[in-house]
């Protein structure tokens, strides 16, 4: 039988880094995915300390060269189990200030890269 394996967009921080210290010790294969290459390894070290597997995909889900790179690294030995899409994308400032062109922008971006 495969191995199963899980990709984990976002995995460089928040939720997304949390899920993956989560399941670390479940036996899957995970697929780290985020912007932040030195933050994501940091990730996979701490899953691989609390005994689990990881590998990392560094890149912005926006471009499909990503997209395609985690795929095949999820698939190449394994059979895919699950996803967990944590990406995110935020505007940065004081709630007064923002305009709703940043909120539009933020949802779009949000939606666009985990689906």
């Amino acid at each position: 039988m495969s191995e199963q394996s899980i990709i984990i967009t976002g995995a460089s921080s928040g939720i997304g880094r949390a899920t993956a210290l989560a399941l670390a010790d479940r036996g899957d294969l995970l697929v780290l995915s985020g912007r932040a290459q030195e933050r994501l390894v940091t990730t996979r070290h701490e899953v691989v300390t609390a005994g689990g597997r990881a590998s990392c995909v560094q890149g912005d889900l926006r471009e499909q060269e990503t997209i395609t790179s985690i795929i095949a690294t999820a698939t190449e030995n394994s059979v895919l189990h699950g996803l967990v899409l944590a990406a995110g994308a935020a505007a940065v400032g004081q709630v007064h200030d923002s305009k709703t062109a940043d909120w539009e922008s933020t949802i779009q971006q949000t939606l666009t890269i985990n689906y």
